[in-house]
């Protein structure tokens, strides 16, 4: 899949992968037409206001794999918690050794540990910069 502009993406609160500006870490998001604004983005850095750059459809394959098989190298990955979440959410596996949190999945822009986990599933690439 190719990441496109995000003036192109549907506004009927289908969920979609989105890159925003000064990010390198995909969030999943969906348009919330009552507030006129993409619920679930990350909002802000350093104070800086982050809205969505590009978007693609949310991955279907390869398929959702068991979280037993996912990379425990750092990699950040889709994950995806049964019966809690309806959206993936990206997280990366803190190796043993590293912090306090070590053996345990790190949320990206949640900063919690998730220990429930169910699944996972690659993350595809990132788009080539412009200048």
């Amino acid at each position: 899949m190719i990441w496109q502009p995000i003036a192109t993406a549907p506004k009927d609160g289908t969920p979609i992968l989105v890159l925003c500006a000064a990010e390198d870490e995909p969030a999943v998001v969906e348009w919330e037409p009552f507030s006129g604004a993409w619920r679930h983005a990350p909002a802000y850095i350093d104070g800086a206001l982050l809205l969505p750059r590009v978007w693609m459809p949310i991955p279907v394959a390869p398929p959702w794999q068991p979280i037993a098989t996912a990379p425990k190298d750092g990699t950040p990955v889709f994950v995806h918690q049964r019966d809690r979440w309806h959206v993936p959410m990206v997280a990366f596996y803190v190796p043993n050794g590293r912090s306090q949190v070590s053996g345990r999945w790190m949320l990206v822009g949640v900063g919690r540990c998730a220990d429930e986990l169910t699944h996972w599933m690659p993350i595809p690439p990132l788009p080539e910069a412009t200048s």
